[in-house]
């Protein structure tokens, strides 16, 4: 587990060079509002210089904020920080600027709306990547008869997603692949018991039971498939 300092981030993020000090000391709304009338390719530097101006001004507590907020996880809280910035970039133009708004620095609130965003979808994706590497490894060791118990234990739900998984896929079989599944992962038999239901071999299944789990796995790889098994996120803030 990553240990949460900000010593490694003394020296991030870089500030932007300005020329001149008057881009220090002018108030931010004024700012915003060069940065939004300056969209004339004539004023293209001045346009440039007012939004580093507005980055000085906060960028410092928007990266202490995501990097605390990613357990000091440096290369992805620099990911994230970037994504801020250029979303900045782009929705600056269309921010008012209310100075009846309840929030002390409206701009400050917005950038950091913009950056819990982030973090947030950050976390969501990250969480939904382990629980489906889970299903598989249930699913993978329960149509091997390998014994599942200690999974279905710790992690009781991984049990019905990994039903949910398979219900998702069956659709994408044929017939004789669906009963060996079902007599399988549903059934627990063995390879023998299913041949002879089948009236074919325990070598003949295991082959057919070898080739099913390739297809598995690669229906297992559309995203779609996932898409249908995962609850829907939240609105972000």
């Amino acid at each position: 587990m990553r240990v949460k300092s900000f010593d490694t981030a003394t020296i991030w993020p870089p500030p932007a060079l300005l020329p001149g000090t008057h881009w220090v000391t002018t108030d931010v709304q004024r700012l915003l509002q060069i940065f939004q009338s300056s969209t004339a390719p004539e004023k293209a530097a001045t346009r440039a210089h007012a939004f580093s101006a507005i980055y000085n001004r906060y960028c410092q507590p928007i990266w202490e904020y995501i990097f605390y907020q990613l357990d000091g996880a440096e290369a992805e809280a620099k990911d994230i920080f970037g994504q801020v910035w250029l979303v900045a970039l782009e929705e600056l133009d269309r921010f008012e600027y209310r100075t009846d708004s309840v929030a002390e620095d409206p701009l400050r609130s917005w950038l950091f709306r913009c950056a819990a965003n982030r973090v947030k979808q950050f976390h969501r994706e990250k969480q939904l990547k382990a629980p489906l590497e889970l299903v598989e490894s249930f699913l993978w060791a329960r149509l091997s008869g390998e014994d599942t118990s200690l999974l279905e234990l710790f992690a009781p739900t991984v049990k019905s997603k990994a039903a949910e998984l398979l219900f998702a896929v069956t659709e994408r079989l044929n017939q004789e692949q669906k009963v060996i599944l079902r007599l399988r992962y549903h059934g627990n038999m063995s390879f023998m018991e299913i041949g002879d239901y089948l009236g074919k071999s325990e070598g003949a299944v295991k082959v057919q039971h070898h080739r099913l789990l390739k297809k598995l796995r690669t229906l297992l790889e559309e995203s779609m498939v996932w898409d249908t098994l995962s609850d829907t996120p939240d609105d972000l803030l």
